[in-house]
């Protein structure tokens, strides 16, 4: 079984590096990223990822307000945004491209590309009721 991990591990990164490559669609949104993927090997058994949300990277619509109002996560993680309110909210961040209008009762998923550092989110249609937050990205 040794003898066979690095055949294992060699078709694994190039499985992975050829999937990225010919991926066409494109679900980011916002500034773009220089960033370079980092492609590690390993000899160990893959450890079980995690799961696509997780409670930091959730935000839910109430009537006129977020919550959470203030989130921080690494930049590129993916946000999930969950409508529990009775009117259409949107989560928008100005002059980053970023504008989702998600109705009541849906939800939607967008990954914020955009630089380290704090961004003001709001909804467009209850920002003058005090719907907005903050959204903290870490390099």
């Amino acid at each position: 079984m040794l003898k066979r991990m690095p055949i294992v591990v060699t078709a694994l990164v190039v499985g992975l590096m050829a999937s990225a490559c010919s991926s066409k669609g494109n679900t980011d949104v916002g500034a773009g990223s220089t960033a370079t993927p980092t492609v590690t090997t390993t000899t160990q058994e893959p450890s079980p990822q995690p799961s696509e949300t997780s409670e930091e990277t959730r935000i839910a619509f109430e009537d006129n307000h977020f919550q959470p109002a203030a989130l921080t996560v690494a930049s590129g993680a993916q946000l999930e945004l969950d409508n529990e309110g009775n009117n259409t909210h949107t989560f928008t961040i100005e002059g980053q491209g970023i504008d989702v209008q998600v109705d009541s009762g849906k939800n939607a998923k967008v990954t914020a590309r955009l630089d380290p550092g704090t961004y003001e989110f709001y909804c467009r249609f209850h920002k003058s009721m005090g719907m907005k937050g903050a959204l903290t990205l870490t390099g």
